[in-house]
């Protein structure tokens, strides 16, 4: 799930590593600054970090977001 309001943002969903491993993930931004596309990227640089680099893709937000 994904939300974008004015200078809010959020990212949910479930992510698998490799290890089998399944992650449940809810993160809420709430007064960035910048653009809404820099405070969404880097969004999806946290779960690549909170994941790691032994994920696979995750299974549904970048999907919902359309890109």
């Amino acid at each position: 799930k994904t939300g974008l309001l004015t200078r809010v943002t959020g990212l949910s969903g479930y992510a698998l590593r490799r290890d089998g491993e399944r992650l449940t993930f809810s993160i809420l931004v709430n007064g960035f600054r910048g653009s809404a596309q820099g405070a969404m990227d880097g969004l999806d640089r946290f779960v690549e970090a909170l994941v790691g680099e032994e994920a696979d893709a995750p299974l549904a937000p970048d999907q919902e977001r359309g890109r």
